[in-house]
């Protein structure tokens, strides 16, 4: 499983460049009022999920660790990761009195004290809080998903259909959240299904159907795709089908890009 991990570094790469390309186009969009992308940024964000959820797989895969020690493991990086530097952030926003947003600093800033908790606990979803730094909306949700993905790693070997059905039915569970604001405590389910799949495609035996090259044409043609895609439906089902099994469909199907 190393070996699939490490021929798979160039798509890796390449997802990970769009990503951060749409990511930042929206960014600046934004910060010019110029609202015609389409939520692209949104489309970026989800193929972060999703290429985390894979690395993530993989680097559990390496470890080489199982029950209580691979959870244990996975938790400590996971937090060291996360929190030492999600809290200078914050704490550098409230000392400076700015607030990121999406179109620009905002000076003179001051949060109260339970939105600080919640921006330092990355809880800002469960409890309904504005984030002190615009981007930082995003990992409430990966850290929430790093709970349970360690178990869903352990599990993956078991029974990939029911982790397909798992898939699905958290779609429609998370299409029902987002329609009732009262039900935020359990948003992670409108994200949940871009996560899933990461887990699905490391898991997936490879076949090489396609040449490679008509990677990269095929995740730029699911950009606008998913543009145009009803909101709802965009967020559960056309990113993940588009680009949550990428691996499986990169490497497996196209094959591996060179370099």
């Amino acid at each position: 499983m190393q070996q699939s991990s490490s021929n798979d570094l160039p798509n890796l790469d390449f997802l990970r460049a769009v990503a951060v390309l749409l990511v930042l186009a929206d960014h600046l969009a934004g910060r010019f009022h110029y609202d015609r992308l389409g939520g692209l940024g949104l489309f970026g964000v989800l193929l972060f999920f999703v290429h985390t959820s894979l690395v993530l797989t993989y680097s559990m895969q390496r470890s080489h660790l199982a029950g209580n020690a691979l959870v244990k493991d996975f938790y400590l990086r996971r937090f060291f990761r996360i929190y030492p530097l999600s809290t200078v952030a914050i704490l550098a926003a409230v000392a400076l009195r700015i607030h990121l947003g999406a179109y620009g600093v905002v000076y003179g800033f001051r949060p109260g004290a339970g939105e600080l908790v919640s921006n330092f606990l990355l809880i800002q979803n469960l409890t309904g809080s504005d984030s002190v730094i615009a981007p930082l909306w995003s990992l409430p949700y990966e850290v929430q998903m790093y709970v349970v993905l360690p178990f869903l790693f352990m599990w993956r070997r078991r029974s990939t259909v029911t982790l397909l059905i798992l898939w699905v039915v958290l779609g429609g569970l998370g299409h029902f959240t987002e329609a009732h604001p009262g039900l935020r405590w359990l948003s992670l389910l409108v994200y949940a299904p871009n996560f899933l799949p990461g887990v699905l495609a490391a898991t997936l035996r490879e076949k090489r159907t396609f040449p490679a090259y008509l990677w990269p044409p095929f995740i730029f043609c699911s950009s606008p795709s998913f543009s145009y895609a009803p909101h709802a439906l965009s967020v559960h089902y056309s990113a993940c089908c588009s680009e949550a099994r990428f691996r499986d469909f990169s490497k497996s199907v196209f094959g591996r890009l060179p370099g």
